[in-house]
C-alpha cells in the first residue's frame, strides 16, 4: 500500500467522499487517477459520470492520400452493448455527410467538407459521433496581409470535465512559398510573434474573435525559416488547459488557455524531419522514427525553462518484428490477408461500391483485444546486417494510447501495430490498408494524417 492509500484508508468513507465532492469536475476527474480507493470514492458516490467521458480508446480515424473521406480502424468493444453504435453516424448517409476529420479532442471531431451547391465553399463542423450531435461553424475572418503567403490550419479545443456542452477551434497560421512579390521585412519577421494574435471561434458566442497571447521565451526563428518547413504532418494536442501545436520547422507552440500566454518548444533533436505529436500516460509525447526501424520517443519536461524533450526510449523494431515474424508486410492488398481483432470499415470502398457501412456486421465479438503484453514476448531477438538490409518496410505513427505507454504504428500502410514502449513488445492489430487502393500510383498510397478516437457520450448542445 502506498502512502496516498494508507492515508485514504484513515479516513471514514464519508469524510473522502465529502471532501471530493468539493472538487470542480476536471480535478474531480484527474483524482480518479491518484489510487484506488479515491477513484472508488469518486465513482461509487456517482459524482461524476465517468461513464459518459472520454475515458477509452475506440479506435484511429485516418487520413489517406486521394481518399475523401476519413477511414476508422476501430477497436474491438469490451462488452456486446458498445457494439459499434457509436461508430454508425461515422459512415452512414452519403459522403457529404461525413468527409475529412481536421482534428480529434475528447470525442468531438472537427470535419472538413465542401458545399457542391454553393461553388466548393469550404464547410467547417463540429460532430460528436457518439451522441450524433453536431454543430456548423462559420467561415474564420481572412487573412489580412496577402503578402504574407499565409495559410491555416485549424485545430479543436473540448473539456467535458471542465464545459461539457462547449467547444472553441484555434485557427492557426502557417507560411507556403513565397509568392512572385516579396515584403524583405515580412520574411525577416521573428515567429512567432512576441504577441500572437489568433482567430478563435467559439460556441459560447457563436463567432470568431481575436485572442492574444504573449510570447515567455524566444521566437522559433523567422518567416523565411518557416516556409522552409513544409510538412503537413501536424497536428494539435490539448491537455490540462493548454494547447500545444505542432508547428514547422517541428518547434511546438504551448498555448496556455488560462492566462493567456505560450512558450515555444524547439525540436528534440537535429535531424528529426517528421514527428508525431501526442499526449499519454505521462504527458505530452513525442516520436520519430530514425533510419526506417529505429523509434525514438520523447517526453516533455514542462517543468524548466525554456521546456525540452527528454529522449524516454530508443528502440529498435526490427527484432521484434523478425520475432514475431511480422516482417512482411506486402500482402495481397485486394484480398485483404492481413487478419487481427481490430476492424478496418473501409468506408470509402463501401461509398464508391454503393454497399451499406454497417459497423455492427463488421465488428467480430470473438475478438478480445487487450492492451496488455506478455512479458515473455520482450527477449530480444538480434538482426544481422542481412536480414537488415532486406527489409523494405517503413513506418507510419497512428498515435499514443491516451491512458498507456502503447504507441499505434502501421507498416506499410497494411498492418496496424501496437507496440508497448515499456516492455518492446508488439501486437498485430489487423489489416489496414483500404479495399482498390492499388488503383493509386505507389508513390501516392500513404497515410497524411491519424487521430486517436476517445468516445465522449455527453450531449453537445
Amino acid at each position: 500500500m502506498d502512502q496516498t492509500d494508507l492515508s485514504s484508508a484513515l479516513l471514514p468513507d464519508r469524510v473522502l467522499a465529502d471532501a471530493l465532492g468539493r472538487l470542480a469536475p476536471r480535478d474531480l476527474a484527474v483524482s480518479r487517477s491518484v489510487c484506488k480507493a479515491w477513484r472508488a470514492a469518486v465513482d461509487g458516490s456517482g459524482m461524476l459520470r465517468t461513464e459518459l467521458l472520454p475515458c477509452s480508446l475506440a479506435g484511429f480515424l485516418i487520413n489517406y492520400n486521394w481518399r475523401s473521406v476519413t477511414e476508422f480502424f476501430a477497436r474491438p468493444p469490451k462488452t456486446k452493448a458498445l457494439s459499434g453504435e457509436h461508430h454508425d453516424f461515422l459512415a452512414e448517409g452519403d459522403i457529404g455527410s461525413w468527409a475529412t476529420v481536421l482534428d480529434h479532442c475528447n470525442g468531438l471531431l472537427l470535419i472538413e467538407d465542401y458545399d457542391e451547391d454553393d461553388g466548393d465553399r469550404r464547410v467547417l463542423e463540429v460532430l460528436n459521433p457518439a451522441t450524433r450531435c453536431w454543430d456548423p461553424v462559420p467561415p474564420c475572418p481572412p487573412q489580412e496581409d496577402e503578402m504574407m503567403s499565409a495559410f491555416t490550419d485549424e485545430h479543436l479545443v473540448y473539456d467535458p470535465a471542465v464545459s461539457p456542452h462547449h467547444y472553441q477551434v484555434f485557427s492557426i497560421p502557417s507560411f507556403g512559398k513565397r509568392g512572385k512579390v516579396v515584403d524583405p521585412d515580412i520574411e525577416k519577421m521573428e515567429w512567432p510573434p512576441a504577441t500572437y494574435v489568433l482567430h478563435v471561434f467559439s460556441s459560447v458566442t457563436g463567432r470568431w474573435e481575436e485572442r492574444s497571447f504573449v510570447r515567455e521565451g524566444g521566437a522559433a526563428g523567422s518567416v523565411a525559416d518557416m516556409r522552409r518547413g513544409w510538412s503537413s504532418e501536424r497536428n494539435a494536442v490539448y491537455r490540462q488547459g493548454e494547447l500545444f501545436v505542432h508547428c514547422q520547422t517541428n518547434f511546438v507552440t504551448r498555448l496556455s488557455l488560462s492566462n493567456d500566454k505560450y512558450h515555444v518548444i524547439k525540436p528534440p533533436a537535429a535531424g528529426v524531419t517528421t514527428m508525431y505529436l501526442g499526449k499519454s500516460e505521462k504527458g505530452i509525447y513525442c516520436a520519430s522514427f530514425v533510419a526506417r526501424c529505429k523509434l525514438r520517443v520523447w517526453i516533455l519536461n514542462e517543468s524548466c525553462f525554456p521546456m525540452e524533450w527528454v529522449l524516454k526510449y530508443d528502440h529498435d523494431l526490427l527484432g521484434v518484428l523478425t520475432k514475431k515474424k511480422l516482417c512482411s508486410p506486402y500482402r495481397n492488398h485486394d484480398e485483404q490477408q492481413v487478419r487481427g481483432p481490430w476492424t478496418f470499415l473501409d468506408i470509402n470502398y463501401s461509398y464508391s461500391k454503393n454497399t451499406d457501412v454497417n459497423p455492427k456486421a463488421l465488428v467480430k465479438e470473438e475478438f478480445a483485444w487487450t492492451s496488455d503484453a506478455s512479458d515473455d514476448e520482450a527477449t530480444e531477438c538480434v538482426v544481422d546486417s542481412e536480414d537488415r538490409s532486406f527489409y523494405s518496410g517503413y513506418f507510419d505513427i497512428l498515435g499514443f494510447h491516451p491512458y498507456k505507454e502503447i504507441i499505434f504504428l502501421s507498416q506499410t500502410i497494411s498492418m496496424g501495430l501496437a507496440y508497448h514502449l515499456n516492455s518492446s513488445t508488439i501486437q498485430d492489430l489487423g489489416n489496414l490498408y483500404p479495399k482498390d487502393y492499388d488503383q493509386e500510383l505507389p508513390n501516392e498510397r500513404f497515410i497524411q494524417s491519424s487521430f486517436p478516437y476517445t468516445p465522449c457520450w455527453i450531449e453537445l448542445i
